[in-house]
């Protein structure tokens, strides 16, 4: 998948660099729209785990939209690791999934899924949750109860994203001159235009 990906990011750096340079809204949105939409294939099943290679290609991008080093990058946009929607999604699919009681193939296949619990796959399910702070017995325990735990745990991974970025700051060369100045809300200049040259032919 990251082949594919980086063979994507090659084109959208060529028609990037003509089209808008280092305009970071317009240059995100490309990112969104061409490469992050093909890391979220099948999130569903994948996302309870992250992969480094993955948050990588989002973070050389940055820096290459931005000029910044990658240690800053992030706390100057604000982005999120893509483990974080990831994540989102997967718990979103298994509560749907776990919630259809009106179709019996769907409850047969949540059973075998639950049976497959101490397999390598689940296990990184399992990670997942504790990572967030909670077992999954608790989570299930939970969601009988009617429950839906998606926005608290997305919640809880946002939170853990931002200290996970602010720790990185923290061990780097310039951290004590950057932290005088850091701020919560994303800098406006990121909302600049270039106003390089264009060509309405190209995509």
């Amino acid at each position: 998948m990251v082949r594919k990906v980086n063979k994507v990011i090659g084109t959208v750096w060529e028609i990037g660099e003509r089209k808008f340079g280092h305009d970071y809204k317009r240059g995100m949105m490309m990112f969104d729209s061409l490469i992050k939409s093909i890391f979220m294939y099948e999130a569903e099943i994948w996302g309870w785990r992250e992969y480094e290679e993955i948050e990588r290609v989002q973070e050389k991008y940055l820096k290459w939209t931005l000029g910044f080093e990658k240690y800053i990058v992030r706390e100057e946009t604000k982005r999120e690791k893509m483990r974080v929607e990831a994540g989102k999604r997967a718990v979103g699919f298994e509560e749907k999934f776990s919630e259809r009681g009106d179709s019996k193939i769907l409850q047969e296949c949540w059973i075998e899924i639950r049976k497959e619990g101490r397999k390598h796959v689940w296990n990184e399910r399992d990670k997942y949750y504790e990572g967030k702070g909670y077992a999954c017995e608790e989570i299930e325990r939970m969601r009988e109860m009617g429950r839906s735990m998606k926005e608290e745990l997305t919640v809880r991974d946002k939170d853990i994203d931002k200290q996970e970025r602010r720790s990185r700051i923290s061990v780097c060369r310039y951290s004590a001159e950057y932290r005088k100045i850091v701020k919560d809300e994303v800098p406006k200049y990121t909302e600049r235009e270039y106003k390089g040259e264009k060509n309405d032919d190209e995509i």
